[in-house]
């Protein structure tokens, strides 16, 4: 049995193709899912519902957590990564790609021969060059997985950047266009995507972010009293304490 970040860390070092069970959609009636056409090249856990395709070149791949969902409209990326329990609306673009501002024109007719080769354009400088040209550092050049955490709720029309980091617990206002990293349990909102407040108070949700509730079984979860925070926290605290984390296995369609 894994955490979400044990997962999230065998994602990014590209282990987790290592520990998936392979499936048909035939099995849909012993691992609940919907729209297998739509799980094409995901590794997901159960209960996950798509609504939207995929685009994942040959060889890559993403991953969506238990009980997350994506409405219609939009498509994920490759090399994305959501956790537990998200809720991602209509027309959301997951891990949308920028052209190439590193080279001499952003057209894909002047681009690299292969995108994945965009790294190399950046490596093509020296940091001293890179600043100069660019006026930042190599460091702050975009990586390209794309994280969602748990608990994260993406509004209709949304736009998540290629390299974002969204944490647990956030708010994505509808038609927001997220170009950088999100804290936990902040609402953010606008083009661009700019913090409008938190969600909950800094200890609360470092509470919540210490609890992992995501990693511990439903029916336990259905037992607490959701409706209340404070009284959510103690009793949980309590709960899953004597209960050891549930059993996600991961899966992905043959």
């Amino acid at each position: 049995m894994q955490t979400i970040d044990q997962k999230l860390n065998s994602f990014i070092d590209s282990t987790i193709v290592n520990h998936v069970a392979h499936v048909t959609e035939k099995d849909n009636d012993s691992i609940p899912f919907k729209n297998y056409q739509f799980l094409r090249g995901l590794i997901f856990e159960e209960r996950v519902s798509v609504h939207s395709p995929t685009i994942i070149p040959r060889g890559k791949t993403s991953f969506i957590g238990a009980y997350s969902y994506i409405n219609d409209g939009g498509y994920i990326r490759d090399n994305v990564f959501i956790g537990r329990y998200c809720s991602i609306g209509r027309r959301c673009s997951i891990g949308a790609i920028s052209h190439n501002l590193f080279s001499i024109s952003t057209h894909p007719f002047l681009r690299v021969k292969e995108y994945s080769k965009f790294k190399s354009a950046i490596q093509a400088y020296s940091d001293d060059e890179f600043q100069k040209i660019f006026g930042l550092s190599k460091r702050n050049s975009r990586d390209s997985l794309t994280i969602i955490e748990n608990d994260v709720w993406i509004g209709d029309g949304a736009v998540i950047i290629q390299g974002v980091r969204i944490g647990s617990g956030a708010v994505i206002g509808a038609n927001a266009v997220v170009t950088k990293d999100v804290q936990p349990y902040t609402i953010v909102g606008g083009v661009p995507a700019k913090p409008i407040r938190k969600r909950l108070s800094d200890s609360i949700a470092e509470v919540l972010l210490q609890l992992g509730y995501w990693n511990y079984r439903p029916d336990l979860l259905q037992l607490l009293p959701r409706e209340d925070v404070l009284q959510f926290i103690r009793e949980a605290k309590n709960l899953l304490s004597h209960n050891e984390i549930a059993d996600f296995p991961s899966y992905i369609l043959k």
